[in-house]
């Protein structure tokens, strides 16, 4: 892509804040991940495989159910603990709630990277003098200009970033060295399609807990609504898994669907999904996303000159 880069150095840097940023230098390409964010969507998918309505066809065995409790910030614009978890959980379960958090942490990991890949961290210190590219920030910098064509790189971002974690979930499913996932994963039987949707539906769930965050008045960020957010990202994984992988569309938009639900229902429980915030249907949200798509059509070629592919390749890379 773009002939030899120079090496992405990714850093899991100690801070009580979730948050993730990218920057690129002269010596290299650099990414910084806060590591609260990874503990705390821990604890979140611990929390939601704790109900047996979040993958019923999951069952829990109490004779091997553990339960703990485990410190949670709710409100993630504070980084102080607010909240304790209780967690029930048997060895399944617990592995696939790992396996789902690790889907997601490497999602905002692939985020990042796509930031890099597009020309984004050039294009932000070139456009605006910032010298990094961070997801969540203050109210000041939201004021500032380049708001269409900042949103645009986060949509170009995760759609980047959805083709390559649609690799990773082939390889995951392909994989068959771990006995223990191996045995917990047996729900799915073999059904590729099915895990295309709980991934989606766990990328759900993330950028609904992340949304808590923008509901305060000093941290934002350039991200559009989650249901709008988590509408495109499905679309292509869909679009992706489906070319790839010879998997049928409407299989995998109703396993999309299902589990999307199931985590809706459960983070309702929880306290952390509020139904009046999402009152827009996921299947009314194609104009929005068509709008949006075209806006950063229009502006992609701001960041072309720093690209690792051609501009002209952005669709046979995406499709």
């Amino acid at each position: 892509m773009g002939g030899k880069q120079s090496p992405v150095h990714i850093t899991f840097r100690h801070s009580p804040f979730f948050n993730a940023s990218a920057h690129a230098k002269r010596e290299g390409h650099f990414i910084d991940i806060h590591i609260a964010s990874v503990l705390l969507l821990q604890v979140l998918f611990e929390k939601l495989l704790s109900s047996p309505d979040v993958v019923p066809e999951l069952p829990g065995s109490p004779d091997e159910t553990r339960t703990w409790t485990a410190p949670f910030i709710r409100d993630l614009g504070s980084a102080a603990v607010d909240a304790e978890m209780t967690i029930h959980l048997d060895y399944k379960r617990h592995s696939v709630a790992l396996i789902l958090q690790d889907f997601c942490a490497w999602f905002i990991v692939l985020h990042e990277i796509s930031h890099l890949i597009c020309g984004h961290c050039r294009g932000t210190t070139h456009f605006f003098g910032e010298p990094q590219l961070q997801e969540f920030f203050g109210l000041e910098l939201l004021l500032k200009r380049g708001r269409f064509l900042k949103t645009s790189w986060e949509y170009d971002a995760d759609i980047t970033a959805s083709a390559i974690l649609c690799q990773y979930i082939q390889h995951f499913h392909a994989s068959g060295k771990n006995p223990h996932l191996l045995e917990a994963f047996q729900f799915l039987d073999g059904n590729l399609a099915r895990l295309v949707g709980l991934v989606t539906a766990s990328l759900f769930a993330m950028f609904v807990y992340l949304s808590q965050m923008e509901y305060r008045l000093n941290v934002k960020s350039y991200h559009p609504h989650p249901m709008l957010r988590t509408k495109y990202i499905a679309q292509a994984l869909l679009r992706r898994a489906a070319a790839d992988y010879d998997l049928d569309k409407d299989a995998i938009y109703e396993w999309q669907i299902e589990y999307m639900s199931q985590m809706a229902i459960e983070l309702d429980r929880v306290g952390l999904f509020n139904w009046d915030d999402f009152d827009v249907e996921f299947s009314e949200t194609d104009g929005q996303i068509t709008k949006l798509s075209a806006i950063a059509a229009r502006l992609r070629e701001s960041c072309a000159k720093w690209s690792w592919f051609p501009l002209d390749r952005w669709e046979t890379m995406n499709a």
